[in-house]
Formats: structure tokens, C-alpha cells, sequence
């Protein structure tokens, strides 16, 4: 049996799209491994999904930014090392920055090993990398990584333009798969006369346009717009949408990290 080792420096249920993959690569015969840290204190407050059979999830526990947190991220870095050496993955699913340097090590160390780096937050203008080692490890992984992945053209742009072209990064856009709606009942007579479109996700810009705001003060009487996702870009379209649309044509469902 195949195996596939996810890495994040976070809990792996804080991207969905990534849980999706694992479930439908088990269902191919992969046996999946995911090593990442706790998100929240309280275990109670954590998102659950469903996992198929063959996947594992390992968290670290939660650890408040500090010094501590600090020697947690050196630990996790040894721990993804000690797992790869002994577990022997076939492929390694790196998601985000802080997992470069551990990534961008096993990759040198093993080139027959499959590499698959997906960058999903939108970092916005101006907002810098991290850490100087990190953006180095960053770099060097992007030349050498088999697939570097980002959620659509603007990011693949944007990425290109900060680690440079290797022929390997290509875009994808995070769309659920049919099986989630399938049993999801549908009014034949809605209770209002309105178009519901239903945004979810990572909220930023790049899902939330200005202009999709002024077409819904056009259409205000017509559409309604519900969003359900993490606003953790504080996204600066957010003001404005605000002055320009009544706060009853759109319904937000936030969940602060």
C-alpha cells in the first residue's frame, strides 16, 4: 500500500480542501499520515470532519506564542524527520511557509521521494513571508519541489513572481466535491424570491471582489449573498462592501480562529 505523509505547522481540519484529498486518496488505496499541532486550547472547540479508515491524524498539543512555542516548532520539525526515516512515505504533502525547511530537508535527502508544496493562505500586498530562514527554505523548495500548488491564477501569479518559474507550480480551485451535496434537501419553493449565492472559505479579496459587492447593490432586491468561512486577512474590501450594502442583503457566518 501507497503511502502519503501531510505536514503542517496547525491542525489539518483548518483546511478542508486538504482533509478532502486525504479521503479521496485513501479511497484509492493510500494510507495517509497527517503530523500537525493542535489549533485551539480546548479540544472541545476543535472542527471535526470525517475521516476515512485509512487516515491517521498526530497533533502536537496547543502552546501559546512564546518560547515555548518556539522549542514546539524545532520539536515538530525533528518529529516530521524521525516519522519520514521510519514510516517511509512515498509521498510528502507539505501545506504552508513554516513547513519549508523540514520539506525543503527531506527532499534533499531522499529525491525519490515525492514533493507536493500547497500554499493556500492569501498573503495580500506587502505582507512578508516570516522568518529569514523560512523564505530561504521557501525558495529553495519551490526549484525543487515535484508539484508546487495554490488555489487559483492570481496566487500561481503572484507565487511565480516571488520564488521565480521552475515549470512545477500549477493552480487549482477548491471546489467540494458532489458527494457533499447530494443529501442536501433543496426547497422547490423557496421562502423568498431571492438568488442565494453561498461563499465559503478562506475570505479575502481574491474570493470577495469589490465588484461582486456593487453588482449586489444593483441586484439587492434579487440576490442575497451568505458567507461562512475564517476572516483571517482582514480583508480591506471589507469596509467599503459595508458602506455600500445594506447589512440585510448579506448574512456572514465568521468563525474566529
Amino acid at each position: 500500500m501507497k503511502k502519503i505523509l501531510y505536514i503542517q505547522y496547525t491542525d489539518p481540519f483548518l483546511w478542508p480542501v486538504v482533509v478532502h484529498g486525504s479521503n479521496i486518496l485513501s479511497s484509492k488505496g493510500y494510507k495517509v499520515l497527517f503530523l500537525g499541532v493542535q489549533s485551539v486550547s480546548d479540544i472541545s472547540k476543535r472542527i471535526d470532519m470525517t475521516l476515512n479508515d485509512n487516515v491517521t491524524i498526530k497533533l502536537l498539543w496547543y502552546l501559546d506564542p512564546g518560547v515555548r512555542q518556539k522549542i514546539q516548532y524545532v520539536f515538530f520539525n525533528l518529529w516530521v524527520l524521525i516519522h519520514f526515516v521510519f514510516w517511509r512515505p512515498h509521498v510528502i504533502y507539505a501545506s504552508e511557509k513554516l513547513v519549508c525547511p523540514v520539506a525543503y530537508v527531506i527532499k534533499i535527502l531522499s529525491k525519490k521521494t515525492k514533493l507536493i508544496y500547497f500554499e493556500p493562505i492569501y498573503l495580500g500586498e506587502g505582507v512578508q513571508t516570516g522568518l529569514e530562514f523560512v523564505r530561504a527554505s521557501r525558495q529553495r523548495l519551490a526549484r525543487i519541489a515535484d508539484l508546487c500548488l495554490v488555489p487559483n491564477e492570481a496566487r500561481l501569479l503572484k507565487f511565480i513572481e516571488d520564488v521565480g518559474d521552475y515549470g512545477n507550480t500549477i493552480f487549482a480551485h477548491n471546489f467540494p466535491r458532489h458527494q457533499e451535496f447530494k443529501d442536501i434537501p433543496f426547497r422547490e419553493n423557496p421562502e423568498t424570491g431571492k438568488l442565494k449565492l453561498f461563499c465559503f472559505g478562506f475570505l479575502g479579496p481574491d474570493k470577495l471582489p469589490l465588484q461582486l459587492f456593487e453588482a449586489l447593490e444593483e441586484l439587492k432586491d434579487k440576490v442575497e449573498l451568505v458567507v461562512a468561512g475564517i476572516d483571517r486577512y482582514r480583508d480591506p474590501n471589507r469596509g467599503k462592501s459595508h458602506s455600500k450594502i445594506i447589512k440585510n442583503e448579506i448574512k456572514k457566518r465568521e468563525l474566529e480562529k
